[in-house]
């Protein structure tokens, strides 16, 4: 089993939750929005790619929330303290996650050039015609060999 911040995502809805508590909830923009990049920045050393996915899917459910007419008059009421949550969210989110991002992208563990060397690829004539694993005589004699680097 592989890509466990896939499978048990329990931060992506409580920051949907927050962010829509932060444009439709109670008055206190800071306290929603320290709460708001706390959860961001925790779901950022979970998976990236999550944190992503969620802050686009609460923004396009707040681009429906702006357009329907109910909430239009909470819209213009709400904008200035939303505004002043995200912002405390931005600097939460970036003060808690600034080193990790750090050591990612400039740290000394930083990875140069391509992850994968360039004479594993096999191009040979035959491989243009057919897929990698076909290329051997017997494909159980492959699957075997394959299976034998991980015993």
């Amino acid at each position: 089993m592989g890509h466990y911040q896939l499978q048990f995502a329990v931060l992506p809805p409580l920051i949907a939750d927050a962010i829509v508590r932060l444009w439709l909830g109670p008055l206190r923009p800071v306290r929603s929005g320290a709460w708001l990049g706390l959860l961001m920045a925790a779901q950022l050393f979970i998976g990236e790619e999550m944190l992503f996915e969620s802050v686009l899917a609460a923004a396009i459910l707040l681009l429906v929330l702006a357009v329907s007419r109910a909430s239009r008059r909470v819209a213009a009421a709400r904008s200035s303290a939303a505004a002043r949550g995200l912002v405390t969210a931005a600097v939460v989110a970036a003060a808690l996650s600034s080193w990790g991002l750090w050591t990612q992208f400039a740290g000394p563990l930083t990875q140069h050039g391509s992850p994968f060397a360039a004479d594993t690829s096999h191009s040979g004539r035959r491989c243009a015609r057919r897929p990698g694993w076909l290329n051997s005589k017997s494909r159980a004699v492959d699957w075997g060999l394959s299976m034998s680097q991980f015993r």
